[in-house]
């Protein structure tokens, strides 16, 4: 089944008439010169909904068909209300969100579309870009870090696994909070031993990554940003030298061949007991054939206090 295209959107969002939701209709549609604003994903692209008090609503419509996305995205939505309904440690770090099958109309039928609160902040990457700038960039980019350890911990709690834990995903807000976004690749327990709908950023996962859905997913790429805020927090500058664009100090080939990365090296040089422990503890995952065999983070955590 073929889906609206990008521009298909934009013209039928701008009619209240062709939106399900009641909320948005007392809300205006941000534009820049008259167009809507749109922000463009790997599978949607995000329109902005305002109130005049400055709050306001993220509205993601599907570009792209999956077939078991309504079953999906039901699934991630129940759970989450319980998270919410429960006031888990984890809604501190997650926006809410509502999947409507019938939720825009565009050319006369009816399409999906998924309603989340706004984050406003900057991703984690140019977080650490501006503090390593910064005199105590050290102390700022361990309380990251300690956060990080935080967030991942409440995901496990909750029984949620992201999927794709990333620099793209992960957003710092004006108050410091950490946010996690983009739930195409969430799973929750009634969607154990399901397949994921992506395999997530090549340069945060296992070389051994399937799409197959575990409790640890997120295992690896946790460790991996881990082991990167704690690098840079003890060695700022190694930001300027490994940071691409695209990543946290990490990239695939690292992964794929610890003994030949620089980067490993210089992490191994540094001479700290906690990051030499996570080092090694990454150089031993990326050697595990099986992702899902990685071992927990809450383990290697929990090892940290005795380095």
């Amino acid at each position: 089944m073929s889906m609206p295209t990008r521009d298909d959107y934009v013209v039928a969002i701008q009619d209240p008439a062709n939106i399900a939701l009641p909320l948005l209709h007392n809300m205006r549609l941000a534009c820049t010169d008259n167009a809507p604003r749109v922000w463009t994903g790997a599978f949607g692209i995000v329109f902005r909904f305002e109130r005049n008090d400055g709050t306001a609503r993220a509205v993601k419509c599907f570009t792209s068909t999956h077939r078991t996305r309504a079953e999906r995205y039901e699934a991630i939505s129940e759970h989450l209300d319980r998270v919410f309904f429960q006031n888990h440690p984890l809604t501190r770090y997650l926006a809410n969100t509502l999947y409507m099958r019938q939720g825009i109309r565009v050319q006369g039928k009816w399409r999906p579309l998924l309603l989340m609160d706004w984050v406003d902040g900057v991703f984690i990457d140019e977080y650490v870009g501006a503090l390593v700038e910064n005199e105590d960039a050290g102390r700022r980019v361990a309380e990251t870090a300690d956060q990080w350890i935080e967030m991942v911990f409440a995901l496990r709690g909750a029984q949620v696994a992201h999927g794709d834990l990333q620099h793209g995903n992960v957003l710092i807000t004006p108050s410091g909070d950490m946010k996690l976004i983009d739930y195409d690749g969430l799973c929750v327990p009634t969607l154990a031993n399901r397949y994921v709908m992506e395999g997530g950023h090549q340069n945060y996962q296992h070389p051994a990554r399937t799409l197959r859905f575990d409790e640890n997913l997120d295992a690896f790429s946790a460790l991996v940003i881990l082991t990167a805020l704690t690098a840079v927090s003890l060695q700022p500058g190694l930001w300027r030298h490994y940071y691409k664009g695209n990543n946290m100090l990490f990239v695939e080939s690292d992964f794929q061949d610890p003994d030949t990365s620089p980067l490993f090296h210089d992490l191994e040089r540094i001479g700290d007991s906690r990051l030499l422990y996570l080092t090694r503890e990454l150089r031993k995952a990326c050697a595990t054939r099986d992702a899902s065999a990685v071992k927990a983070f809450e383990e290697i955590v929990a090892a940290l206090s005795g380095q």
